[in-house]
């Protein structure tokens, strides 16, 4: 089997994926996997709020093509942000680790992204 990975240049992957990437240096790549994580958090709560709204929706109004409009707009929330989760793991990845957001060290109210006690 071939890899994109055989005969790649010292700390390059040849990995179309990851291309951009692998060429940056640590900062920003680092930068860009803290902006990826925020992206990440906020359509995470997108396409929360639109499962509410479906689902508050499917409870109480007979009409089921509103029903089915609201349940397509979660659906199409929900797919951006696994979209973006795949970028994201692929960033993480590449930077080794998770980096530690300076919000994440803030008390929350149980958002989506944080941590909870």
């Amino acid at each position: 089997m071939v890899s994109c990975y055989d005969d790649a240049e010292e700390g390059r992957s040849n990995d179309p994926r990851v291309d951009g990437v692998t060429d940056q240096s640590k900062d920003d790549l680092e930068r860009r996997t803290i902006e990826a994580v925020r992206l990440h958090r906020e359509l995470l709560r997108n396409a929360e709020h639109h499962h509410r709204l479906w689902r508050r929706a499917a409870e109480t109004i007979p009409d089921m093509d509103e029903v089915g409009d609201l349940r397509e707009a979660y659906r199409k929330a929900l797919f951006e942000a696994q979209a973006q989760q795949m970028a994201l793991s692929m960033l993480i990845d590449q930077l080794g680790r998770i980096p530690s957001l300076p919000e994440d060290d803030e008390p929350t109210d149980g958002e989506v992204g944080r941590p909870s006690d």
